[in-house]
């Protein structure tokens, strides 16, 4: 008996996720834009993503393991990789073959990094209000990043689609706690955060995620519509989606 095929398809627009990720470069007001391509690109192919965004001008990239490091293979030249949740011991032997930074989230990870990564260069993640990962600001003024080779120091807004006066918090939390940090750049805003504040919160780099991937993050109804739909489901044949020219 043959099982039957599912009816659906996805095809994914690559010129129209060029157009979403440029439109949230240009909100950052001169800062760098990377892409979070996590759990496989948000569904959509990471390797593909980064490869299609690299060509755009992208040189930041995030996944979330060192399993999806390994899944994504060869990086284009001049990208730059970093895994959201730093390292732990059985992680070490693979972060230190490559150049491939890890984001340390707390004074563990950062002993593990101290004791076996050689001096080599990092990204240090802080606490601003998410309360999942990331450094206290006691952490920091404690020394915890003392001595480190630190390229980003980073934080993540907890509600910056539909909260600024939370975000304003935050953002001013980041800086100090940043202030104590010998680091190459800042970086706090993701798609929410810079679809919302723009270059207020770019600093030196921004994060955007899912909002690069079609998805919208922003509670908030835009007044215009700068992105473009880069995915479609079609029951049955598989149809494509086009780029919208649009202004932006």
């Amino acid at each position: 008996m043959t099982v039957p095929e599912s009816p659906l398809r996805l095809r994914i627009d690559g010129a129209a996720l060029i157009h979403n990720w440029q439109w949230l470069r240009s909100r950052g007001g001169g800062a760098a834009c990377g892409a979070a391509v996590k759990a496989n690109g948000y569904g959509i192919g990471a390797a593909e993503t980064v490869r299609a965004l690299a060509l755009a001008g992208c040189r930041d990239f995030f996944v979330s393991s060192w399993a999806e490091v390994a899944a994504l293979g060869a990086m284009p030249d001049g990208a730059v990789l970093s895994v959201f949740h730093g390292v732990r011991p059985e992680d070490m032997a693979f972060a230190t073959a490559g150049i491939v930074k890890p984001v340390l989230n707390s004074v563990d990870q950062i002993a593990l990094w101290r004791q076996a990564g050689a001096g080599r260069a990092c990204d240090v993640m802080l606490d601003t209000g998410m309360h999942r990962l990331g450094l206290s600001i006691d952490d920091v003024r404690a020394g915890a990043c003392n001595g480190l080779d630190i390229d980003v120091v980073m934080g993540h807004f907890s509600s910056a689609d539909d909260d600024d006066v939370r975000t304003a918090a935050e953002m001013a939390l980041f800086d100090a706690a940043a202030a104590h940090i010998a680091a190459r750049r800042r970086s706090i805003a993701n798609s929410a955060g810079i679809a919302g504040g723009g270059a207020r919160y770019a600093l030196d780099l921004t994060g955007p995620d899912l909002r690069s991937m079609a998805a919208s993050p922003a509670a908030r109804p835009q007044t215009t519509s700068a992105r473009s739909p880069n995915c479609s489901r079609r029951s049955g044949t598989a149809t494509s989606s086009r780029a919208k020219s649009t202004p932006g």
